[in-house]
């Protein structure tokens, strides 16, 4: 398979919802998104699937747009800055994760997002250790810094703690609602 992401970064919000999602997405102009395999722009709406996300409001079912380069016929996920490829953890989540220092912490993560458990707070850390500390590190990125995921793709062409080697690409609206 020739997934691809296509990261679109929206206005800050506090929770994602499928209403949320749809409109950040719908005010995307499929015809001047840049394709992450072959850099053309043009891509069409290919379908869509579901992905569900571990909130404070519950784990939630998105329905994912898919989109196809008119191109080289690669297909790309359409997905938030806010929601790290191949996880249920939003990103915020994430980062509190890695900047806890003890059990404390991981509690008080825990009863702020009741579907987040220890194991998955043990995955994170573990995947950031392993696959992501040195490299933010040596390009002297800190995983508070508001703009991480357009940092991360600019320079590893993947989402800040993705881990799957599948490249992504940073479409920046210009209206921004």
């Amino acid at each position: 398979m020739n997934a691809l992401m296509i990261l679109v970064k929206g206005p800050k919000v506090n929770v994602i919802t499928q209403s949320y999602y749809d409109s950040v997405v719908n005010m995307l102009d499929c015809s001047v998104v840049r394709c992450p395999s072959c850099e053309h722009t043009g891509t069409i709406i290919h379908g869509y699937y579901t992905r569900k996300l571990k909130t404070v409001y519950g784990v939630i079912s998105l329905r994912i747009m898919r989109v196809k380069c008119s191109t080289c016929g690669k297909t790309h996920a359409v997905l938030l800055c806010s929601i790290v490829p191949y996880s249920m953890i939003l990103l915020e989540e994430t980062i509190d994760i890695i900047s806890a220092d003890n059990t404390a912490d991981y509690n008080q993560i825990m009863e702020s997002n009741i579907h987040i458990d220890l194991s998955d707070i043990y995955r994170v850390r573990r995947n950031y250790r392993l696959f992501w500390k040195e490299r933010v590190k040596s390009f002297g990125i800190e995983i508070t810094d508001p703009q991480i995921s357009a940092k991360c793709i600019s320079i590893f062409q993947r989402q800040f703690m993705q881990i799957p080697c599948t490249l992504c690409a940073l479409h920046m609206r210009t209206h921004i609602i």
